[in-house]
């Protein structure tokens, strides 16, 4: 019978396995790596907790699609998931949440608007149309457009999320800001905005 390796000692050697061979350093890093992937994943749910609710309610009732929302905001988190395993961890995650939703659900409109763009080519060509008021409302859309493009990424979303019904301090809240700063800020775009909109008008009267 073949009897277990005998150490200096004269006790039975300990079988060694992969982790045991590894250098002290690694088996430290390992470590490291195992806890800070534990502590992302508690920081996740701790935020996921706090903000997932509440924003997908917002967002359902300015898309007025809870479903779409919840999808949305799913996929909200999945980029934050990324964003703190990366060690990249957003300073407010709240607002970080409601502006990458906002984003997505923005591009989600953007498609849509696509697919309804191409359907109209199904219409049939002896099909009734106002050319006037779709010539008017084609240029206002151009230039509504062209006035949300030239104002800054807080400006034009604090204005997008005024237009749906959110109030200061939700504004504030998803860019980040002072309810103060954020009323500024929204004064300024709205400024230029009306700026732009008045320019039109003059044009377009004579």
């Amino acid at each position: 019978m073949d009897l277990p390796p005998v150490g200096t000692s004269g006790h039975p050697r300990a079988k060694t396995t992969a982790a045991d061979a590894r250098p002290a350093w690694a088996l430290l890093e390992w470590r490291d790596t195992m806890a800070y992937r534990a502590a992302t994943l508690e920081r996740l749910e701790a935020e996921y907790d706090r903000f997932h609710r509440p924003v997908a309610r917002r967002l359902g009732f300015v898309i007025h699609d809870p479903d779409a929302a919840e999808e949305l905001v799913h996929e909200a988190f999945i980029r934050l998931a990324a964003e703190i395993e990366a060690g990249r961890t957003p300073r407010y995650p709240g607002a970080w949440i409601n502006r990458v939703a906002w984003n997505l659900a923005v591009s989600r409109a953007r498609h849509q608007r696509v697919v309804a763009r191409d359907s109209c080519r199904l219409v049939p060509p002896n099909a009734p149309l106002d050319l006037d008021r779709l010539a008017i409302a084609g240029e206002l859309t151009r230039v509504v457009t062209s006035a949300l493009a030239e104002l800054s990424p807080d400006e034009r979303l604090a204005v997008l999320l005024a237009a749906q019904g959110y109030r200061g301090s939700e504004i504030a809240m998803s860019l980040g800001r002072t309810c103060g700063a954020t009323r500024t800020l929204l004064c300024r775009a709205r400024t230029k905005l009306r700026r732009q909109l008045l320019a039109w008008e003059s044009d377009s009267s004579r």
